[in-house]
Formats: structure tokens, sequence, C-alpha cells
């Protein structure tokens, strides 16, 4: 499984499917979404993490830099997010950073 994070509108998608020969059906897009979507209906997010796992690549947005959000649901999410990259690249092939539609492999 390959891990592709970067800024919201780098070109992650673009990049993932043209760099290794992807289409839609082998992409876990928008991850931090996904984990979004599944704290405000209050569900499993190990699960979440465990079924992108499955996809050959995974997409997210760096939902960490920048201003701390004051909301404190945003905070939990965004470490939420954090945390969950972390499990996924440490299993994944390769982690890849894309900025201006380039990527950079961090592993």
């Amino acid at each position: 499984m390959i891990l592709v994070i970067g800024g919201a509108f780098q070109g992650k998608t673009e990049f993932a499917k043209s760099r290794f020969c992807a289409d839609e059906a082998e992409i876990f897009n928008a991850f931090h979404l996904k984990i979004r979507e599944t704290m405000k209906n209050g569900g499993d997010i190990s699960a979440v993490t465990e079924s992108a796992k499955k996809f050959k690549i995974v997409i997210s947005d760096e939902v960490g830099s920048g201003i701390i959000p004051l909301d404190k649901f945003d905070r939990d999410w965004r470490e939420t997010v954090g945390r969950e990259l972390c499990k996924i690249a440490a299993c994944a092939d390769e982690v890849w950073r894309v900025s201006c539609g380039m990527g950079q492999k961090i592993k």
C-alpha cells in the first residue's frame, strides 16, 4: 500500500494516478474527510483505518499544520487524523508528500 499526503488542492490524486498507474477503484481518497465523518457519527475510527489499508493507494490532506483550531472537535479531529496516518505510514510500502503536483518520497 502507498500513502500519499500533502496540502489541499496540491495534485495528490493526479500524482497518484499517473505515478502508480492507478484508477479510482484502487484509491482510498480523502482519508481525512472520512475520519471527520466517522467521528461526527460516532463510528469506529480504527475500522476506517483498516479499510483504507486494503487499497493500493491512500490519499489524505495534511491537516496538522497551521493554526490550531479553536473548536474542540476540530482539534480532536486533527489529532485523530495525524495518529491514524501514522499507523498507515508505519505499514505502508511507500509514503509520498505532494506539493504543487510534485511528489517527494519519504519512505
